[in-house]
């Protein structure tokens, strides 16, 4: 009897009902990073596999987005907070894009390269990441994927310059900044992304030791190729943190400059189980975004881009990010100058 029902309720006519039901106008993606757009064009193909691995007992169930929380800080976690905080995950990643490079050459061998967060002002789409993933050796070699097809990072672009040493390891400020051609825009869009208003963005900000941090974005070890579907696997990274407390004007990364925060990888839990999990490293969250999940009721929480990630430092088990002030001031300088910077503005030098 038991089988019965839960060969009905998985049932290819039962998934396609669900489907149409409750996914089809969904605008979020799964982590295979589909859209219910993209997934409907293939749905029967799709929705068959699905039953005949669950009828056989071999398809892997998994949540849809994990909720990682440092668990040295203390942190809300009653069930509606988790709820709300993964609805806000969802928007973040539809705004951060995985940036690919090639293994040696071979587009059939894609590697994770870092990530980019998207911006729309004045009706002009830039994507913010670092120098380290977008400039230097990789200029013009990163590119997008989605929707099984690769678009080259292509526009106007903004980088810092390497420092005297000519090692980027040495650069207190690791920025890019690409105005994206009209083509990428309209790809991204198909694909599923949005793009940040400036309203979505905080500036000035002074963080307090009491604020909860978001972090979001795609681990590299989280990225593999499944080589039997010829498909890219993905499992996003969602963190709350703390921030860091201790200043690190002796490394010149000032407060005033960079939003530095907690990542102790092997003080993390998953906050439906309350299970102790060990966090992935973070290489491949470069050009990631840091959120403030600022709260203005017991019931609302509001999300902030407040920084774009940019090193982490094992010893001290802390993420740095550069303010958004920067990328918004460069913005000003260098591609509009109507854009509103409340915060840190800089001087630069030719």
């Amino acid at each position: 009897m038991m089988k019965k029902k839960y060969a009905d309720q998985f049932s290819y006519a039962n998934l396609e009902s669900c489907f149409d039901k409750k996914v089809v106008k969904v605008k979020s993606k799964g982590i295979d990073k589909k859209s219910a757009t993209n997934f409907k064009r293939d749905k029967e193909k799709e929705l068959k596999i699905i039953e005949r691995k669950i009828q056989a007992g071999t398809y892997k169930f998994s949540p849809y987005l994990e909720l990682l929380q440092n668990s040295v800080a203390t942190i809300d976690n009653s069930n509606q907070e988790r709820i709300e905080i993964i609805k806000l995950a969802e928007f973040a990643l539809r705004a951060t894009c995985q940036l690919y490079q090639t293994k040696n050459g071979n587009s059939n061998f894609p590697i994770a390269n870092g990530c980019a967060v998207l911006f729309e002002y004045n009706s002009n789409h830039y994507c913010f990441s670092n120098a380290h993933v977008l400039a230097d050796k990789q200029l013009g070699k990163t590119f997008f994927l989605s929707n099984n097809s690769a678009v080259t990072i292509g526009g106007q672009i903004f980088y810092t310059r390497l420092p005297s040493s000519n090692r980027r390891e040495d650069d207190t400020f690791d920025i890019a900044i690409v105005k994206l051609k009209s083509d990428v825009v309209e790809y991204l869009k198909q694909g599923g992304y949005h793009f940040l208003k400036l309203d979505q963005i905080l500036t000035g900000l002074k963080l307090l030791n009491n604020e909860v941090l978001l972090i979001t974005g795609y681990p590299a070890s989280k990225t593999k190729i499944d080589f039997r579907t010829n498909r890219l696997k993905f499992n996003p990274l969602i963190a709350r943190t703390i921030p860091f407390s201790k200043d690190l004007k002796n490394e010149n990364f000032l407060k005033d400059f960079h939003h530095i925060v907690e990542y102790p990888i092997s003080s993390f839990k998953e906050t439906s189980t309350a299970e102790r999990m060990r966090a992935p490293k973070p290489h491949g969250l470069s050009g990631s975004g840091l959120w403030l999940l600022a709260k203005n009721s017991p019931s609302h929480v509001q999300l902030f881009l407040i920084g774009i990630l940019s090193e982490y430092h094992e010893n001290r088990a802390i993420l740095v990010s550069t303010k958004i002030d920067l990328f918004i001031d460069l913005i000003r300088q260098k591609f509009d100058s109507t854009i509103q910077n409340d915060g840190i503005k800089i001087e630069l030098v030719e």
